[in-house]
């Protein structure tokens, strides 16, 4: 019962692309998956932990973190959607994690032994979807890398603006620029209030539009005359 409640919250996660309920309890009781409790606070993983799962969280919150050697810690990412995979990259690095994750509040995650995917010497149709999802997974990680990195390269707060706005991968279906404010305030390396406050001076220069759906490039020429 838990598996195909699972499954019906999994058609959505890029692990499961063009999978359909049946086929994702199949695979997952294929794998030898299993669905684990945590506690608000409790560790998911600690740092230096050996990977052995991927990991897809079903429901709460759930934070990766890293401490410094001084014992100071930082928060990389946090995960609050159903279906987001999380520490997945390590399943495969050969070394333990050099971070940790915490659930926030009471959390379900599924967990998908490793050797599932490392294990290829029998590869049926639906595992062999899994794993071309799960290299679709990393792509799509690294390219977002990559463009971060384009972002935060820029000289000025306003020049890392203008390279993330400009960025067609979050423009939605009306051409605009709909990546939350949060989101891109951490994608350009910034504090939020300051994010917003150069958006507004964006605005209030004829460079952008701020809509209710997103952000919109009012004078084109003048925009991408900050870009390199």
């Amino acid at each position: 019962m838990l598996m195909q409640t699972a499954a019906r919250q999994l058609t959505e996660c890029p692990l499961f692309h063009h999978m359909q309920a049946d086929e994702i309890i199949h695979s997952l009781e294929d794998s030898g998956a299993h669905i684990q409790q945590y506690e608000r606070d409790s560790f998911v993983f600690h740092q230096e932990d050996e990977p052995k799962y991927v990991l897809v969280l079903l429901s709460g919150m759930v934070v990766v973190g890293r401490t410094s050697p001084e014992g100071r810690r930082s928060v990389m990412a946090t995960f609050t959607e159903a279906g987001e995979l999380f520490g997945e990259v390590y399943a495969f690095l050969g070394h333990g994690f050099d971070c940790f994750a915490t659930a926030q509040k009471k959390s379900e995650i599924l967990e998908i032994p490793i050797s599932y995917f490392r294990e290829v010497t029998h590869v049926d149709e639906l595992k062999s979807r899994m794993i071309y999802n799960l290299m679709c997974v990393f792509a799509s990680k690294a390219y977002y890398l990559n463009q971060r990195i384009q972002s935060v390269t820029g000289a000025t707060l306003r020049q890392k603006l203008a390279k993330a706005i400009s960025l067609p991968t979050f423009q939605n279906a009306d051409g605009l620029f709909a990546m939350k404010r949060e989101d891109l305030a951490d994608f350009v390396n910034a504090a939020r209030p300051s994010v917003s406050r150069e958006l507004n001076n964006m605005q209030e220069d004829g460079l952008i539009s701020i809509e209710k759906n997103g952000i919109r490039i009012a004078d084109p020429e003048a925009f991408f005359e900050l870009l390199p």
